[in-house]
Parts: C-alpha cells; sequence; structure tokens
C-alpha cells in the first residue's frame, strides 16, 4: 500500500524543535497511572472508542485521564464520563509556527505526570506533536511511520517513544477492518502483551428504540464532510436517487451540521427536480443523541466518508458510503455486517494523500449511481 506523505515544506523542523523542548511538570503533583492521548475528529475518536474502552477497563477509570480535541469532548464525555480528560488543539495559528500556543499548550499538560502514556493518535499534526511531547511520562507507547507520515519527520517521532512499532500496511482483502483498527490493536498489544487484533475492536453501539418504518422509507443522506474532496457532488447524488426512485417510492432527510445548511438547501433544490419538495426534509441542527435517533428511523444512509459513516457502520444499519481512494484502506472500508458498504472508483492516482491532481475527486464523481442505487434498493427490499 502506497499513499503519498501529507507534508508541509519544513514539517520535520517544527517536529525537531518541539522534541528538543523538556517536557514540564509542575511540582507536588501526584503521578497518575495512564494517559490515553486520542485527540483528532469525531470519527477518528468512534473508531478508537473500543480501544480506550479496553485501557480504561483494565487501568480503571479513576486512574485514567483523556487527551482529546475540542472536537471530541462531547463524545469523550458520552463514552467516558468517569474520565478526567485534558482537552488540546489540532492546529495553531499561522501555520501551525505559532510559538506562544504551543507553550501555553505545554504548561497546561505539564502540569500533570504519568506512570504511563499511550498514543492512539497516529498520524499527529505539529500541534498534536507538541502535544504528546509535552507529556510527561517514565513510558510512552505508540505507533510510527504513518503512511501520511514524511521521512524526516520519522525520523525525529522515534525518538518521542519508549515503545514503538510501525503503522501497519496490510489491507483486510474483504474489507471487516481497516488499518486504523488494526493500528489500535497494535498499541494495545504493545501496552499489555495480549493478542487483540482489529477485529475484536470494531465500533458497536447498541441500537435505541427503532420505531416501526412509515410506509414510505426514508434514505438519509449525509454529502458533506471535513474537506472538500471526501464531500459528495449533488450530480452524483441526483443520479443515484433518480435510479432509486424507479424501484420504489421514498422520503429522503438530508443530513448535515448547521454550518453545511445551505449546502443542503441547494441539494435539496436539486434533488426537488426528480422527487417532490415535501419528501425532502433538511436536518441540520441535530445533536448526538439526536443524530443517532434520526438514523435509527432511516431504513438506509448514504454518506460520505464521515464519522456519520462509521456511527451508522457501528450502529450496524444499512448505509453505503461513497469514498475517495487518498487513502486507501486507512479508515476504510470497515463493516460490521453485509449490511455495510464502500464504494470507490479506483484510478491510477490512488493513494494521492489528499493531494488531488485532477482539481476534483474523480474517484468519487465517477463512482456508478447505479450500483448504488442497487444496493440501497436491496436495503429497502429487506425492511
Amino acid at each position: 500500500m502506497r499513499i503519498r506523505p501529507k507534508a508541509k515544506p519544513l514539517d520535520w523542523v517544527r517536529y525537531k524543535l518541539f522534541a528538543s523542548r523538556p517536557a514540564l511538570c509542575g511540582r507536588g503533583v501526584a503521578r497518575k497511572p495512564l494517559a490515553i492521548f486520542k485527540a483528532e475528529r469525531l470519527g477518528d475518536f468512534l473508531l478508537a472508542q473500543p480501544a480506550i474502552q479496553r485501557l480504561v477497563e483494565s487501568h480503571g477509570a479513576a486512574n485514567c485521564t483523556l487527551i482529546v480535541s475540542h472536537a471530541c469532548r462531547a463524545i469523550a464525555d458520552r463514552f467516558f464520563p468517569d474520565v478526567e480528560k485534558i482537552e488540546v488543539m489540532l492546529k495553531f495559528s499561522c501555520g501551525d509556527w505559532n510559538w506562544i500556543e504551543a507553550r501555553r499548550q505545554a504548561e497546561a499538560i505539564g502540569r500533570f505526570c504519568f506512570e504511563k502514556a499511550v498514543c492512539l493518535t497516529h498520524h499527529r499534526t505539529p500541534a498534536l506533536w507538541s502535544a504528546w511531547v509535552a507529556i510527561r511520562a517514565d513510558k510512552k507507547i505508540g505507533l510510527v511511520e504513518h503512511p501520511w507520515t514524511a521521512f524526516g519527520v520519522r525520523r525525529v517521532e522515534r525518538r518521542c517513544f519508549d515503545v514503538h512499532a510501525p503503522y501497519p500496511r496490510q489491507v483486510s482483502p474483504d474489507g471487516v477492518t481497516c488499518l486504523e483498527l488494526e493500528a489500535h490493536a497494535e498499541v494495545l498489544n504493545a501496552c499489555d502483551r495480549s493478542l487483540v487484533n482489529g477485529l475484536e475492536l470494531r465500533p458497536r453501539l447498541q441500537l435505541g428504540s427503532r420505531q416501526p418504518f412509515a410506509p414510505v422509507p426514508v434514505l438519509g443522506i449525509v454529502p458533506g464532510a471535513s474537506s472538500w474532496l471526501k464531500s459528495l457532488p449533488d450530480e452524483l447524488l441526483e443520479q443515484i436517487c433518480g435510479h432509486l426512485a424507479d424501484a420504489r417510492d421514498f422520503d429522503v432527510w438530508l443530513i448535515g451540521e448547521p454550518a453545511q445548511c445551505d449546502a443542503l438547501e441547494r441539494l435539496r433544490a436539486c434533488l426537488a427536480r426528480i422527487l417532490k419538495p415535501d419528501r425532502i426534509r433538511v436536518q441540520c441542527k441535530w445533536n448526538l443523541e439526536q443524530l443517532e435517533a434520526g438514523l435509527a428511523q432511516c431504513a438506509a444512509v448514504l454518506s460520505a466518508d464521515t464519522f456519520t459513516a462509521h456511527l451508522a457502520t457501528a450502529l450496524d444499519l444499512p448505509v453505503a458510503v461513497l469514498s475517495t481512494g487518498a487513502q486507501p484502506g486507512v479508515f476504510g472500508p470497515w463493516r460490521n455486517s453485509d449490511r455495510q458498504r464502500w464504494f470507490t472508483h479506483e484510478m491510477d492516482c490512488l493513494g494521492c494523500g489528499w493531494r488531488c491532481v485532477h482539481g476534483n475527486a474523480l474517484c468519487v464523481k465517477r463512482i456508478d449511481p447505479r450500483e448504488v442505487s442497487a444496493f440501497l434498493a436491496d436495503a429497502f427490499v429487506s425492511l
């Protein structure tokens, strides 16, 4: 598997300068047993939830501190309400060169001391690297050589781990697990010398009360993602819904964040050319609990590679994920059953690492809409 490194000029200099700074530790602070470092976005945190759960259960919630990003604080509180948490920044201003912000963050983290620190964040931005090296711990455990990481950075990061292993490269041939889940297993095995594999660390959430479906099934569509390259084009979604409408009637819920309301309204106008406008609803103000409840009422979900896709898979709902080929095998495909399927159009530029050479993600735009609509139609039939 080859993925182009996601690097900026002089990244290795920033990593080296941050790593050369001694970790700060407040005087008279009690040493806690375990720090778990998982500071990323919502989908990343959800994928790591089973691994974090095992660490918390083996050490006890009172003995653990969870280091997360601000974006993941709510979901961390939901899954681990009794675990102490520290928030860190995903990025610094000034192109990640803001040393004042880095110093403040290091001082905040330095107030705590740990016997062991476990890193479940495998691709570390300069801001996250600054937070990791600021942790004072007797033993630091994690993975190195993430496929996005440039060579110069790899030489630096090995020195900041007492126990490390290379990020896995072997992709699951059947799409049951992804590399990120296998990476979490590698970390747990390094911690406890256990024999955990990625299959055992797939997120599995209990579905709440799933009310009987209405006579007309609901298709939940999640077109937006954290990157414009991952977001789904309106034209492709219109084609998929058009083919699906030839088979049966259905309603559509367009699901997204408040910042995506305008884009969802434009998509609503686009889909209104093939579906009745009163059959299309925009849902852009749901919190996490409302999102779970809303997904439970959908007969199937059509999503970009984003948190909602991982959440629907964890709930074992029928979901079609339309994904780019930027990072094959890293965060997907993975599934809990045959009700989940990932789609992409494989191209020569597979593994571009989000550096698209075409100006737009043709690996998504060229996905066969008939293949996706056939999968969704089967999900409707199985109701």
